[in-house]
């Protein structure tokens, strides 16, 4: 979907705008980077490379997409398996 077509459902109503926070940015990066850099380890067998390059995004997604049907739609359907894995990513990071 292009710039255009989101600017226009925020227009409508279907869509809400939100701020990006400099600190999540620089987390999200961060933690990417340093997964990125495990991911090239060739010592690691690939399916610990791949998993490295993929799950944090994936887990870090599902949340996401999870808060903004809470905040948004109203809907929340948290599961104690997703809030272990968010838990376990932000560790990773410190």
């Amino acid at each position: 979907m292009s710039r255009e077509q989101l600017d226009n459902l925020v227009k409508i109503g279907s869509l809400k705008t939100e701020s990006s926070s400099e600190r999540e940015v620089v987390g999200l990066i961060t933690s990417g980077l340093a997964r990125l850099h495990d991911a090239k380890n060739d010592s690691l067998n690939i399916e610990s490379r791949f998993d490295l390059a993929n799950e944090q995004w994936r887990v870090l997604d599902q949340a996401h997409r999870k808060r903004n049907l809470a905040e948004y739609e109203g809907e929340v359907d948290i599961d104690s398996n997703l809030l272990a894995a968010l838990i376990r990513v932000q560790e990773e990071q410190t």
